[in-house]
C-alpha cells in the first residue's frame, strides 16, 4: 500500500495527513461481509494514519486542540467513528460521528481528503469502495 500525504488549509489552519492507500482489489470493504467488518480500524494500511493541525479546530462539538494524533476508525455499520488518540495511539482524545453516503463509483484505493467549506469550515473525508464517510469540522 503506497504511502501518501495531504496538505490542506481552512481558515488558518494547515492541516498534514500521512498515510497508506490500500486498494479494494475487488473485495468488498464496509459492512458485515466486508474486510473491515465489524472493526477498529487504524485508517490505512501500514504505520498509523497520522493526522497533524497547527491550530485547534472545533468536531462535533469539541475541541481538538494543535498537534499530532493518530487516526483510528470505528467501522461498525450504522455506527461509523474517527478517532483520534495522542501518542501512538494509547490515549483517545476525540472521537465523532461520521456520516456515511454511497459513492456511485468505486474509489479503488483508499483517500482521504480534507475539503474547505468557506472560510472557517471544512470537510474530512474517508472515501474507499462505495462508501463516502465524513466529517465536517470548523475553525474557531
Amino acid at each position: 500500500s503506497p504511502r501518501d500525504t495531504v496538505r490542506a488549509t481552512v481558515g488558518s489552519v494547515r492541516f498534514l495527513v500521512d498515510y497508506s492507500r490500500p486498494a479494494a482489489r475487488g473485495r468488498r470493504i464496509f459492512g458485515p461481509n466486508g474486510v473491515l467488518g465489524d472493526t477498529l480500524w487504524r485508517t490505512g494500511a501500514n504505520q498509523s494514519t497520522r493526522i497533524t493541525t497547527d491550530a485547534p479546530i472545533s468536531i462535533a462539538g469539541q475541541t481538538l486542540p494543535a498537534g499530532r494524533y493518530v487516526l483510528t476508525t470505528l467501522a461498525v455499520p450504522g455506527r461509523y467513528h474517527l478517532i483520534f488518540s495522542e501518542g501512538d495511539g494509547e490515549r483517545e482524545r476525540l472521537r465523532a460521528a461520521l456520516q456515511p453516503s454511497t459513492l456511485s463509483q468505486v474509489v479503488e484505493r483508499f483517500t482521504i481528503s480534507i475539503e474547505p467549506s468557506g472560510d472557517r469550515a471544512g470537510t474530512i473525508r474517508l472515501r474507499w469502495d462505495t462508501m463516502d464517510l465524513s466529517v465536517p469540522f470548523t475553525v474557531p
